[in-house]
């Protein structure tokens, strides 16, 4: 996930059994990217958080505020940044 520096948002329900809020929070410490987002939805499970309410409203704010790709685009991976920020993450809870 370090090495991840695309937009990446991370959905996770909070009655996820499988992959649990703990975890989300985890890949999103971890996850590299500048522009990166967290949000637990209430009440989802792992198979069934798409059909929760404020599912796809999230995915489309998400989209929608999306900075614009430079017309060229070069892959950075930085080799020094072997140990991610464990620093807690902002979790946005609808």
């Amino acid at each position: 996930m370090g090495h991840v520096v695309s937009p990446t948002l991370i959905i996770c329900g909070t009655q996820d059994d499988l992959v649990p809020p703990t975890m989300s929070s985890d890949l999103y410490t971890r996850c590299g990217a500048i522009c990166k987002k967290i949000v637990l939805i209430t009440g989802g499970g792992h198979n069934d958080t798409w059909i929760c309410r404020d599912y796809y409203g999230t995915l489309q704010q998400f989209l929608l505020t999306v900075p614009s790709l430079p017309n060229e685009v070069s892959p950075f991976i930085d080799e020094n940044n072997e140990n991610p920020s464990t620093s807690d993450p902002t979790i946005q809870i609808v």
